[in-house]
């Protein structure tokens, strides 16, 4: 890891980028990175290619999945006959009022 980075080194800095330069990387700006997307330069390959390493091979960049967002049960209501006080709730619940110590109805 490069020192002089910002965010815990999440967040690459020009520190970053001048050392991928030195190793024959371009580096483009990320607004939330810094400089972090990487591309290697020809130069690069050649030296890939120098060290044994297959080319021909795909690399795959993983992209993070972006959060799913849950799904959400609909809220549903429960009323007292008498009084009409009302408790909203995701749960299926059996629920008595506390005031008028009766068995509340769900309202859908």
């Amino acid at each position: 890891m490069v020192s002089q980075t910002c965010q815990k080194g999440r967040y690459h800095n020009k520190t970053f980028k001048a050392e991928c330069e030195a190793r024959d990387l371009e580096v483009e700006y990320d607004r939330a990175n810094g400089y972090s997307h990487t591309i290697a330069t020809e130069t690069f390959k050649a030296k890939l290619t120098e060290a044994g390493v297959d080319l021909t091979v795909r690399f795959a960049r993983i992209m993070p999945k972006g959060k799913a967002k849950a799904e959400r049960a609909k809220a549903h209501a429960y009323v007292c006959p008498i009084c009409g006080q009302t408790v909203r709730t995701t749960s299926e619940l059996t629920l008595t009022c506390g005031v008028c110590e009766v068995p509340m109805g769900r309202v859908d």
